[in-house]
């Protein structure tokens, strides 16, 4: 195999890998852990200490809570959840609200695997049309 199919082929593996890697689901838990009816419930039978809701500019909101046993779960509240505010409320539940829609962060963590990708995309195209050679020399910009 020529070193240009290598390099295609490597250039290749590395998209895949990346895709892959984008596609696949989140080992952090991000799926809820309860329903939103099970989560009243825990509300009004005074098991929960504290919700951090997270406001977005979409309809549902996620929100972690934390029980007083010290477990910690998630679920998604309505877009209109008026009605846990007050069981919240009422309960005297510690509730913190987040706007998770403000910040450069979350758009940086979302475009960094795609930044990556490009800049790996430009080295191959660089290596490939320089040729065999070394590496050094490439990114010193030598011929």
């Amino acid at each position: 195999m020529n070193w240009n199919a290598k390099i295609a082929v490597a250039g290749a593996l590395v998209i895949c890998l990346g895709a892959i890697a984008l596609v696949a689901p989140r080992s952090d838990g991000s799926k809820p852990t309860s329903t939103y009816s099970q989560f009243i419930e825990k509300v009004e039978a005074g098991q929960v200490g504290s919700v951090v809701v997270r406001v977005g500019k979409s309809g549902a909101s996620p929100a972690s809570y934390l029980l007083k046993d010290g477990r910690a779960e998630r679920t998604v509240l309505p877009a209109n959840y008026k009605d846990a505010m007050a069981a919240m409320r009422d309960a005297r539940v510690n509730v913190e609200i987040e706007d998770s829609s403000v910040g450069w962060t979350p758009m940086l963590m979302h475009s960094l695997p795609f930044l990556l990708l490009l800049g790996i995309w430009v080295f191959m195209m660089l290596r490939m049309r320089k040729g065999p050679g070394n590496i050094i020399d490439s990114l010193r910009g030598a011929h």
